[in-house]
């Protein structure tokens, strides 16, 4: 700007927009308190261990557009894994997470490992073709970047043990683990994060020691909106990670009387989620009653990761308030609201703030 003075950096209280790297409109980006509990996410050389490979930092331009990205060459004779390793971090009980950025050299494929963990599970990831495989007890996710990157991530929601060290490998194919090296198979790797947690988190630098990010908090806002006639609200969202209820949209009048839109239900598998519409008033969830589909509307086997589009719109022209869900372009159905002409004071974002 020539004309105002320019400001750079995050403010306090600033909302954290998420850029898709190949263009497009932002995002909101919503998450948990998350720890990287690795010392060094960019300076691989301060790992514990190497085994039949070299590292060159400094070698490439990294998705931040310096070149501090690291060269990771598989050297030896044999057939042979080809790897570094992270230190032996202390963990909770439960699911981990990891994640790197990486990119095809003249080799195509980079594989994660948990070492240490109850099933420590395998994820492969095609740097070419932006494809990953994993093992069973494991789920994978690669998302394409800028200039040839990709994000690469992988959990293992069952981990019952404490201790755990993330290995990183170059291999030649999907699902392969040794291969003979010829002395030029080399990929590019930069920003590792391993995490507690369903699924993993936008990138938590560690330069020395592991870091802590907060979590995003968001403020109830009071509007005052009139329903007497109708409303339409729109969401497009993408959940990254269930067994748990989210609350991401609610229109409240206090906190014991409230129309809740758009819950994520609770689920056990890691790959589906369901969404509903619900009418609750004076804490009295409508869901469960005589006439349960009356108040409320659910769509299931949502794709856990993928994006998806709802509508909750209210016609408040008659005594029965029609209540419909909408998702993807299509109407799942109609519920009823038990107030026909409420005035909803309140909005709020993941009412119940772990998502």
């Amino acid at each position: 700007s020539t004309s105002a003075t320019a400001k750079a950096g995050l403010k306090e209280d600033e909302p954290r927009f998420d850029y898709p790297p190949l263009g497009g409109s932002p995002s909101l980006l919503i998450e948990p308190q998350r720890q990287n509990e690795l010392a060094y996410s960019e300076y691989f050389e301060g790992w514990a261990s190497t085994g039949n490979a070299t590292l060159t930092s400094n070698n490439a331009i990294s998705p931040e557009g310096v070149q501090n990205a690291t060269k990771l060459l598989a050297t030896g004779s044999g057939d042979l894994n080809h790897q570094i390793d992270s230190e032996s971090l202390t963990v909770s009980s439960g699911a981990v997470s990891a994640s790197i950025f990486a990119k095809k050299g003249n080799t195509d494929v980079v594989r994660l490992r948990f070492n240490g963990t109850t099933n420590q599970v395998r994820a492969w990831f095609d740097l070419q073709n932006g494809t990953t495989s994993v093992d069973a007890n494991g789920t994978s996710r690669i998302t394409e970047m800028n200039n040839g990157w990709f994000l690469c991530t992988v959990t293992e929601a069952g981990n019952t043990n404490t201790s755990v060290s993330l290995q990183v490998f170059i291999n030649q194919s999907l699902d392969e683990t040794t291969f003979v090296a010829d002395g030029d198979e080399f990929i590019y790797i930069y920003g590792a994060q391993l995490e507690e947690g369903k699924n993993s988190t936008s990138y938590i630098p560690c330069h020395g020691t592991s870091a802590t990010r907060s979590a995003d908090t968001l403020p109830e806002v009071t509007h005052g909106i009139t329903m007497g006639t109708s409303i339409t609200l729109f969401l497009e969202a993408i959940v990254f990670a269930v067994g748990h209820q989210i609350s991401l949209v609610q229109l409240r009048l206090n906190d014991a009387n409230r129309l809740l839109i758009f819950v994520n239900e609770l689920k056990a598998t890691a790959t589906t989620h369901d969404i509903s519409i619900q009418a609750k008033n004076s804490d009295a969830n409508y869901v469960g009653n005589a006439d349960p589909t009356a108040q409320s509307k659910q769509k299931t086997g949502l794709t856990t990761g993928a994006t998806f589009k709802c509508i909750a719109r209210i016609d408040g022209s008659s005594n029965s308030n029609n209540f419909d869900l909408f998702v993807n372009g299509s109407k799942h159905g109609t519920a009823k609201d038990v107030d026909a002409k409420d005035i909803f004071q309140k909005i709020s974002l993941i009412r119940n703030g772990t998502a």
